[in-house]
């Protein structure tokens, strides 16, 4: 199939970008475009030199669909997908769909992330780190939750979910709640309290909140 690519000393201006592509799409130039509308590609990759709007519906098919902002926000209020999903940018607001299926959704923010109240992941594992605080309060349908770093992290899953890898809610709270199903600990949380709440509880591993309080609700 065809493929879409850009080189490194190219530039893209404009206020919304749309296209597809029967092969990839790689759009790494220093781009400023303030939305994303629809895009369809057999695995897409961009980056943008300021915030960002994906405002349609991105699909990166059976390949990856990546997102980056190399200043300012990335949000999501439609949707993105792709066999795996990864978000870059100094902040991260999830308000729409996105969507890695069986696949990783990887979350990378040197700020903040956050997820609106139509926001929702859906994922066979979530992994990723921010600076500040992460906050995933939707309806998420994530399997796995891998290594996830953050200043204050707090998930709430609509299924069941097993913790795989290291969650670090550093000084602030690691927050896990599923409203349906078994919350699974075979990696470790940690946090300075740290607040685990599901269907049932199955701690394998380690939880630790130092000197702080541990809450477990089921």
């Amino acid at each position: 199939g065809s493929t879409s690519s850009e080189g490194s000393g190219s530039v893209i201006t404009a206020g919304s970008l749309t296209g597809s592509a029967s092969g990839a799409t790689v759009l790494g130039g220093a781009k400023v475009g303030a939305k994303i509308g629809n895009f369809t590609a057999n695995a897409f990759s961009f980056t943008n030199a300021q915030a960002l709007t994906v405002s349609g519906a991105v699909n990166g098919g059976s390949g990856t669909a990546s997102l980056a902002t190399t200043a300012g926000n990335l949000t999501v209020a439609g949707s993105v997908a792709g066999s795996a999903v990864k978000l870059s940018a100094a902040g991260i607001a999830i308000n729409g769909s996105v969507n890695s299926g069986g696949g990783t959704t990887t979350l990378s923010s040197t700020g903040s992330i956050g997820e609106g109240g139509s926001g929702v992941v859906t994922a066979g594992t979530l992994t990723g780190s921010s600076t500040g605080s992460t906050v995933l309060s939707g309806a998420n349908a994530i399997s796995t939750l891998g290594s996830f770093s953050a200043n204050g992290f707090s998930l709430k899953n609509a299924q069941a979910l097993i913790v795989a890898g290291t969650v670090s809610g550093g000084a602030g709270t690691a927050s896990l709640a599923t409203t349906a199903g078994v919350l699974t600990i075979d990696g470790t949380v940690g946090g300075g309290t740290v607040s685990l709440a599901g269907g049932g509880l199955a701690i394998n591993a380690g939880v630790n909140s130092g000197s702080g309080t541990i809450t477990l609700t089921s």
